[in-house]
Order: C-alpha cells, then sequence, then structure tokens
C-alpha cells in the first residue's frame, strides 16, 4: 500500500469517525429521560438517602426503552423492561448472599436479554443496561438487611418511568404527531439463542478477566465489552472500540470536574439528570461524543454516594483500564460473531439454492 492510499485509508476512518448524524428526536424526549432520574433523585436528596435516590435512577434508565411503535406497543415494551431491570438489579444484590453466582448470573442475564431484547425488537442499548444494573447490584458495597427496600425503590422508580413514557407517547403521538414505526416482521420463529450465547460467553469472558486481573470496579468491563458488541456490523464495532476508549478518556476528564461537589447531593442530582439529557440528545448523532457523558453517568451512579470519599484518581485509572480491557475483549467477541454469522448465512443460501 502506498503513501497515498494510506492518507486516503486514513482520511476516510477520520471522516468516519467523526461524523455527526442527523436527528428527528424532538427535545422532549431526552427532556422525559433527564426528568424520570431526577424525581428519584431529588427525593433522596430531600431524604439524605443519596444511596437509595441513585437506585432510583437506574430504575429510570426505564425510560430509555421506549420504542417508537404503536402506543400499546411501547407500554408493553417499556413495562417489560422495568420488570426486567428490577429483576436483574434483585439477581445482582443475590450476588452478595451467594458470591459464587456473580458470573453465573451476569451470564445468563447476558444471554436471556441479548436474546429478548433481539427477539422484540428493542431500540439499543439494548442488554446493555440489564448486564449494567445486574452488575452494579452485584459489586456495589451494601447491607443485605436493605435488599428488600433498594429493589422496591428500583421497581417504583421503573413504574414512575413507565408513567412518564405513557405521558411523552400521548405528546409524541397525539400532539406532535410523530408516525409511529412498525416492527419488522419476524422471519424466525421463537427465538433464535446462537448469537446471545456468544454473546454471553464473551460477556463472561470480560468479567472473569476483570476478577483475575483483580480489577477495583469490574462491572465496567463487562459492558464495555457488551456496548461494542452491540455494533450492527464490523465496521460499527471498529467505529465503537475506538469512540468508547476516547469518549471514556475525555469523559474522565469531566468526571474530575463532577467529583470535587459529589458531596452535596442536589448537585448529584442535577448532574445525572443534565447528563442522562445530554445522553439521549447525543446517542442517535454520535456514539463517541455521547460516550463523553456516560462516562460520568455510569461512575455516579454506581459510586456517588462514596465518590467524594474516594480516590479518585485511582477511579479513574480504574474506569480507563476497564474500558480498555471490555472494549478490545468485545472487539475480538464481534470478530466471532460476525465470522459466525457469516458461515450460517453462507450455509443457508446453499440450502436454499440445492
Amino acid at each position: 500500500m502506498n503513501r497515498g492510499a494510506i492518507q486516503s485509508w486514513l482520511a476516510h476512518e477520520c471522516r468516519e469517525l467523526l461524523t455527526f448524524q442527523p436527528s428527528d428526536r424532538p427535545w422532549q424526549m431526552p427532556f422525559s429521560a433527564a426528568l424520570a432520574s431526577f424525581i428519584p433523585l431529588s427525593v433522596g436528596a430531600a431524604l439524605s438517602r443519596m444511596d437509595l435516590g441513585v437506585i432510583g435512577a437506574l430504575g429510570a434508565l426505564t425510560f430509555i426503552y421506549l420504542p417508537r411503535f404503536a402506543l400499546p406497543r411501547r407500554m408493553l415494551a417499556v413495562a417489560g423492561c422495568g420488570a426486567m431491570l428490577t429483576l436483574c438489579y434483585a439477581l445482582g444484590l443475590l450476588c452478595h448472599v451467594i458470591p459464587s453466582l456473580t458470573l453465573p448470573i451476569i451470564f445468563l442475564v447476558a444471554v436471556v436479554t441479548t436474546a429478548l431484547c433481539r427477539r422484540f425488537q428493542l431500540i439499543p442499548p439494548g442488554s446493555l443496561f440489564f448486564v449494567m444494573t445486574t452488575a452494579i447490584g452485584a459489586y456495589t458495597p451494601g447491607s443485605l438487611s436493605e435488599a428488600p427496600v433498594k429493589v422496591a425503590v428500583m421497581g417504583a422508580s421503573a413504574a414512575l418511568s413507565c408513567l412518564i413514557a405513557w405521558g411523552y407517547s400521548l405528546y409524541a403521538l397525539k400532539v406532535k404527531q410523530i408516525a409511529p414505526v412498525s416492527p419488522v416482521p419476524q422471519t424466525v420463529a421463537g427465538i433464535e439463542w446462537r448469537v446471545p450465547l456468544l454473546t454471553g460467553l464473551f460477556v463472561l469472558l470480560s468479567l472473569a478477566a476483570a476478577d483475575v486481573l483483580e480489577l477495583g470496579r469490574p462491572y465496567w468491563v463487562p459492558v464495555s465489552c457488551l456496548a461494542v458488541i452491540q455494533g450492527i456490523n464490523m465496521r460499527k464495532a471498529w467505529s465503537r472500540q475506538i469512540q468508547r476508549s476516547v469518549g471514556t478518556l475525555i469523559g474522565i476528564g469531566a468526571t474530575w470536574m463532577i467529583a470535587p461537589f459529589a458531596h452535596d447531593p442536589w448537585i448529584v442530582a442535577l448532574a445525572i439528570a443534565s447528563l442522562n439529557f445530554c445522553i439521549e440528545s447525543a446517542i442517535v448523532r454520535h456514539y463517541g461524543f455521547a460516550v463523553i457523558f456516560i462516562t460520568p453517568l455510569t461512575i455516579l451512579l454506581a459510586d456517588a454516594p462514596n465518590l467524594h470519599d474516594s480516590h479518585v484518581s485511582m477511579l479513574m485509572a480504574d474506569r480507563l483500564l476497564d474500558t480498555i480491557l471490555g472494549a478490545i475483549i468485545g472487539f475480538i467477541g464481534a470478530l466471532c460473531i460476525h465470522s459466525f454469522s457469516s458461515q450460517a448465512e453462507r450455509s443457508k443460501k446453499l440450502k436454499t439454492d440445492q
């Protein structure tokens, strides 16, 4: 390859990584997502229980799964996701009782939620937040005596998010008259398990690697792994690996600016709500730009109650290492899944031709 070809390739790669896509999302959608997280956080701040407020913000991730279908299917999907997020968090807390179940439970959650998201055409982030919620529940320290209260807060926040999703959907469909999208017809009856099983396997490998390396906060490794695997194709997976690593590096700088104020629960509440608004506005335009906001959001969701007491430099270094490790394993997983899918497609075509 000559110098001109290399320069042309690099220019093409840079354009692909830096291009911002147009967005048709009304501003009310990211505002509703921010509101869903701010309400439980403000209640937690008022009661001086920021730990429960942050759990409520995890439940508010339910709103993000609101699809663009007709109203009945919208509400069925978002209610199902709220129930699944609550169940995933409860399973994560169960790992405190039986630590040996941590790897099997996260593997199971990754497989089942990936399969269900593919089957019912749930919008991105797909199974990402289900795995993240399970991992945060499993690895965040806390008292087992409060587990029922935490699960109840999670479920109540998910229910509140469903109510906000219903209100936004009425506005979007009736007032803004945004046309609903019809689901893509299914070509295969039932649930297809091969890709979900491979996805779960690499999520399991990433978490096992984090445990072997004794990383301080291993929950972010499988999340980064899954985010890269969920690329639609190898081009998307490669772009996500680069964008996630660079976006995380910049996002760590943003977290450094927030950390000194993390002792104030109202600032944490406003920060998480604002980050949710920015993420939902940016994610459809540019993944790497959205990751800049995703990084401080996930750190606050997992560590906000103790962030001001932590060694912030060590926390930031852990996060960067977790992201790079997860992205590398995720890209290898995406290669394997793409190869497997291509072989399956060729075999299917040969059978059809015969």
